[in-house]
């Protein structure tokens, strides 16, 4: 049900973060090269540190999301409460992580994004079991208002990457255009 949009999104969401890590990464060399100064190289730092441990959540909920639809599949009440429990984890984790001032927004957006997806898995789970028990009206409509909720998960998640990507080649653009008018001096 829910594994096709996540598919996409982590994909999208891993490339960004990677193509985002890259560039800084290219633009610390460029810059120290160049004479750059450290203040910019160690914000450089912070950020790609942050943004390794924003991907390593992701991939950890990825992993745990899979666990989730393997439940599912396999109709197992008691696995999919404590893979949405996991998935829940992640969330904390994220939470917890300590965001440099200029990504205090991607953070948000990633912090939203993945709260939204537990609280879909966690939904699901209750709307699961319902039904098992025969206690479900309307069940079709509940089952939209999930997968709604999950969309708008991936959707602010990938805000987020979208948003780090757009920070990643600004910055990059900086260290350019520094490391370049300090060449021509």
């Amino acid at each position: 049900m829910l594994k096709n949009h996540l598919t996409i999104g982590m994909a999208a969401g891993c490339t960004v973060l990677l193509a985002a890590t890259l560039t800084g990464c290219s633009s610390n060399s460029l810059g120290n090269m160049m004479g750059g100064n450290n203040t910019q190289a160690s914000a450089q730092a912070t950020n790609r540190a942050y943004m390794s441990s924003v991907n390593q959540c992701i991939d950890s909920l990825n992993e745990r999301l899979d666990s989730f639809e393997e439940a599912v599949s396999n109709e197992d009440m008691v696995a999919m409460k404590t893979k949405a429990a996991k998935a829940g984890e992640v969330v904390a984790q994220l939470e917890k992580l300590e965001a440099p001032e200029s990504l205090k927004d991607v953070h948000q957006d990633y912090v939203e994004g993945c709260k939204s997806l537990s609280e879909a898995l966690s939904a699901y789970v209750e709307l699961y079991s319902e039904s098992k028990e025969g206690k479900v009206d309307s069940y079709e409509a509940k089952l939209k208002a999930i997968q709604h909720k999950y969309d708008e998960g991936i959707a602010q998640i990938k805000e987020g990457d979208d948003a780090a990507a757009a920070k990643g080649s600004t910055e990059g653009d900086k260290s350019g255009d520094q490391a370049a008018s300090g060449q021509k001096s």
